[in-house]
């Protein structure tokens, strides 16, 4: 009997969340919802959106009383903002501006009708959208990707071997997964500083499986492939160079 009791409620439990966690089209309306245009794609991975730089713009959004809900679209190429009331439009427009202004992201609202309705649409379809507590979802994925990408190039450049690579990169996905669910502004994620604190724990994981001479080659390998993107290929991939370093990178983010 109290196992029939104890699942009754877990699966009571299970029903309530499953409704909790559904967008249904009465709840969302083009009066209460207003949707913007951001620029928040992972450079490491550009099909989906980026949760460490989304992050803060959403909880200090979802803080506001007038404000009750906001949401990143998978691809972070839309900010959803549900206010609490339809309230008025100067209003919003203030309230919006101040803090994507202040988190440093750029942001377009759709006024069209026929864009704000494909929007609702895609808007009401669960898994496509994530709050500020599930946009970690979107950095874990992403520390899957760069983890790949900072292995990959260094596997086909026959630095490693195949078994190698496999102990190196889940040790990297490991430690990005970690990094990226903390809390960053667009300062620090853009600091140089970060950008060394990373290569420098990738180097040392690499140093622990292939030794520091090895691992030296493999630093030297993403500066080659940095100086290729920075210089647009313009002089990395001229005649005669190594087609390593002309090589197409994800590593940013």
């Amino acid at each position: 009997m109290k196992q029939l009791i104890s699942l009754g409620c877990v699966m009571l439990s299970s029903i309530c969340i499953c409704f909790a966690n559904t967008k249904t089209e009465s709840k969302y309306t083009a009066e209460n919802v207003t949707f913007y245009q951001t620029p928040l794609v992972c450079g490491a991975a550009p099909e989906i959106g980026c949760g460490s730089r989304a992050r803060p713009l959403l909880l200090e959004l979802e803080q506001q009383e007038s404000i009750k809900e906001a949401w990143l679209n998978r691809p972070g190429t839309v900010i959803a903002v549900v206010w609490n009331s339809t309230g008025k439009e100067q209003e919003k427009a203030v309230t919006a501006r101040t803090l994507f202004t202040k988190h440093k992201v750029a942001f377009d609202p759709i006024s069209k009708k026929k864009e704000q309705k494909n929007q609702l649409s895609d808007f009401t379809q669960r898994g496509k959208w994530y709050r500020s507590a599930e946009v970690d979802q979107l950095s874990i994925e992403e520390a899957g990707v760069i983890a790949k990408d900072l292995v990959n190039p260094v596997l086909k450049e026959g630095i490693i071997n195949e078994e190698e690579a496999a102990a190196i990169q889940p040790e990297i996905e490991a430690y990005f997964k970690e990094e990226l669910v903390k809390e960053w502004s667009d300062e620090k994620l853009k600091d140089e500083k970060t950008y060394k604190k990373w290569q420098s724990s990738v180097k040392q994981i690499y140093a622990k499986h292939i030794g520091e001479e090895r691992s030296t080659k493999v630093v030297g390998l993403y500066k080659k492939q940095q100086e290729c993107k920075q210089q647009k290929k313009e002089s990395c991939c001229e005649k005669g160079k190594k087609k390593s370093c002309c090589t197409k990178s994800k590593n940013e983010s």
